[in-house]
């Protein structure tokens, strides 16, 4: 069948998005990894980090809609920052979102609040759950961090950072038997007082130019650590760009840009 889509972007971090809540329940679950797979390769489909599939809400007059996110590799991940301020920003292009910002849309981890302003759009993370210290066995050598969960799995390392790090750690912890559905990997260095640069190796989608729980689960991780005051505004920057994590461990904020790319029809 032939489908309408979107493409939206957030920091690079790019996605198909296909709204189907007007669709049948059949035809909503034929939009499944294997279709997410075909339409993300970037030689033979559109291109993409992955699908947002625009669902109906779980519960009546509680949100707008339900995101699911479909990774490139086919794999269901629980929550995307980025991909949850590109689902708000395009309900907002089609006039869905209330004069005042505020949106509530359901994911994986729970129903989340969400903010669109004029450039940008804050997205809540939800609570911060740590898993604690570790230290393990990757790619042929020790290293250590501590493991989070902002719905999804992050392991967030103390070093060593650069791109060439997470794609080596990030590799082989998709093979660790400490994380047998996978794990964001995210290696950092601090910069100026309270700025963190990062890339990161997303689960399910390898090295991307950027990831916004990723970048949430790093700044927790800081606090934790006390490498910087717990709820202190920490600007974080991606190869794809900045974004600005705040709050607290009890309730972490995501704000950066999106935007809509363009739209098209595929079968």
């Amino acid at each position: 069948m032939s489908i309408e889509f979107w493409k939206y972007e957030g920091l690079g971090n790019d996605f198909i998005v296909v709204d189907t809540r007007t669709w049948s329940h059949e035809a909503r679950l034929a939009l499944d990894g294997d279709a997410a797979r075909r339409l993300c390769d970037r030689h033979f489909g559109i291109g993409g980090d992955g699908v947002l599939r625009i669902d109906p809400p779980a519960r009546a007059g509680h949100a707008v809609a339900t995101m699911v996110v479909l990774n490139a590799d086919g794999s269901q991940a629980e929550m995307c920052g980025n991909g949850l301020r590109c689902v708000a920003r395009f309900l907002g292009d089609r006039g869905e979102v209330p004069s005042d910002g505020h949106l509530t849309i359901d994911t994986g981890a729970g129903p989340l609040p969400c903010r669109l302003g004029p450039a940008t759009v804050s997205v809540s993370l939800g609570a911060v759950t740590d898993d604690g210290r570790v230290t393990l066995d990757l790619a042929g050598e020790s290293v250590t961090g501590r493991v989070l969960h902002l719905g999804n799995p992050h392991l967030v390392l103390d070093e060593p950072a650069g791109r060439d790090a997470a794609e080596r750690f990030g590799a082989a912890a998709q093979r660790h038997p400490r994380f047998p559905g996978g794990v964001n990997v995210s290696c950092r260095r601090f910069v100026e007082t309270t700025g963190v640069e990062l890339f990161v190796w997303e689960r399910g989608c390898g090295p991307t130019l950027a990831c916004g729980t990723g970048a949430g689960a790093t700044v927790a991780a800081a606090w934790l650590g006390g490498r910087l005051p717990v709820g202190t505004p920490v600007d974080v920057k991606l190869p794809g760009g900045r974004l600005t994590i705040s709050g607290d461990l009890n309730a972490l904020v995501l704000e950066g840009p999106a935007r809509a790319v363009y739209r098209g029809v595929v079968d």
